[in-house]
């Protein structure tokens, strides 16, 4: 049974209807549920559990309405069995029991059932907990593509952030290179530097120590300025290599 574009459940027009399926062994329930159904979307009947989960393993729907009590495999073992299942785990599930069975609905919701319909139904009972589930389901769907989309956004800022990090290792690798590099040219500068210094002093001194006492005192000032500039290069020299 399938009605051409009706309302969904929000109340705007929707190109999809709602995929509901119904499964009870009683043609008369399925017909009642059907009648209470029918402007709520693109509705499917099964008459036992064995048919109902090849029907939702071939078209998983959006909504299951499920007889609690059915000869062969009973509403608990398919629910068991969907839960059982990943792919199929979140599919809500209303259990349809009779008001003789106790306890069914405490043991339904401990096995995963979404809500339960009491026989025999009400058309406004059906209708208010069919809409309010489909509309559960709507918004689940909605955050599962919003996890999607914010999952593979996070993919895309983990790679971009992957790649960030080999560039960065990269250029501080060819950092250190370059480090090393001109700590290895400042102490090779540095040693040839000094030789020649180390030369020019030793000859000051020399000068100043085997003529000084014959030179002007103005040559003897000369000399003295350029031992001391020999000095203050020395120290230079040795404070480059540090800070290098």
């Amino acid at each position: 049974m399938k009605r051409a574009d009706p309302a969904d459940i929000s109340g705007k027009e929707s190109t999809t209807a709602p995929d509901i399926l119904i499964v009870d062994d009683d043609p008369g329930m399925i017909r009642a549920l059907g009648k209470a159904l029918r402007d709520l979307g693109h509705l499917r009947f099964s008459t036992n559990g064995s048919d109902a989960l090849r029907l939702i393993n071939d078209s998983p729907p959006d909504l299951l309405l499920l007889d609690a009590q059915m000869p062969g495999l009973n509403g608990f073992e398919v629910l068991e069995t969907l839960k059982a299942t990943p792919d199929l785990a979140d599919l809500p599930v209303i259990m349809v029991t009779s008001l003789s069975e106790d306890g069914f609905e405490q043991a339904g919701l401990k096995k995963g059932a979404a809500d339960f319909i009491a026989k025999p139904v009400r058309p406004a009972i059906v209708q208010a907990r069919v809409r309010t589930q489909l509309r559960l389901k709507q918004a689940n769907d909605v955050l599962k593509q919003s996890s999607v989309a914010d999952r593979q956004n996070l993919d895309v800022a983990l790679r971009d952030l992957q790649q960030s990090h080999r560039e960065l290792l990269r250029t501080a690798d060819e950092l250190r290179v370059a480090n090393e590099s001109l700590l290895q040219f400042v102490r090779i500068a540095s040693h040839d530097l000094r030789e020649p210094l180390n030369t020019i002093v030793q000859f000051v001194g020399l000068v100043e120590e085997d003529h000084g006492p014959v030179l002007p005192e103005e040559a003897r000032h000369f000399l003295r300025l350029a031992t001391r500039a020999g000095g203050r290069m020395r120290t230079l020299l040795d404070d480059v290599v540090r800070y290098a």
